[in-house]
């Protein structure tokens, strides 16, 4: 027992500080965690709020940019055709002059909102791209088709029922058939 006394009391002591130290790294790791979730999910809320118009909803230029080299590149490899339509409210800045920011904010929100259920396939991209511009990415789209649904998007927006009075945009269409690589 006299020879090994010390031994048990350092032994005690290491596994005590032992059991101390696993049970702090312990308490670390899962505040680690903690905070590691809370940043998480803080980076995707900020990185939904950098991809997103705050005004319309809709994605906004950086993501247009984005998706419209990603089209492009995916158009290359299945030489199928990319169509993109530039869209412009007319005479925005008067209609915004003669009724005000928050109706012009109106018309905005309700023109985004016609373009994305119009143009609403899985595929297509509607995106805010300027103060009153909009454009849509449309891929493996016959000309045709996409020439319709220019006009029904352009129909659309006239038939909108603002308090203000009726607005209309115009559609520019840029349609383009890669060749294979």
């Amino acid at each position: 027992e006299d020879v090994f006394a010390p031994w048990k009391r350092a032994a005690l002591l290491t596994s005590g500080a032992t059991g101390i130290l696993c049970v702090g790294l312990l308490w670390l790791a899962w505040m680690l965690r903690r905070e590691l979730r809370r940043r998480y999910r803080a980076e995707r809320v900020l990185s939904e709020l950098a991809a997103t118009d705050a005004l319309t909803g809709l994605a906004n230029r950086r993501i247009l940019d984005e998706r419209l080299r990603q089209e492009w590149d995916r158009a290359q490899r299945s030489t199928e055709p990319l169509t993109l339509l530039m869209i412009d409210v007319d005479h925005f800045k008067a209609f915004n002059d003669q009724h005000g920011h928050p109706a012009g904010d109106r018309c905005l929100q309700a023109v985004a909102a016609v373009l994305k259920t119009t143009a609403g396939r899985a595929g297509d991209s509607v995106a805010r791209y300027g103060g009153e511009e909009f454009a849509v990415i449309v891929s493996g789209s016959a000309l045709s088709g996409v020439l319709a649904l220019a006009e029904r998007l352009r129909e659309a927006v006239e038939a909108l029922p603002l308090p203000e009075g009726s607005i209309s945009i115009s559609v520019g269409v840029g349609y383009l058939h890669p060749p294979a690589l």
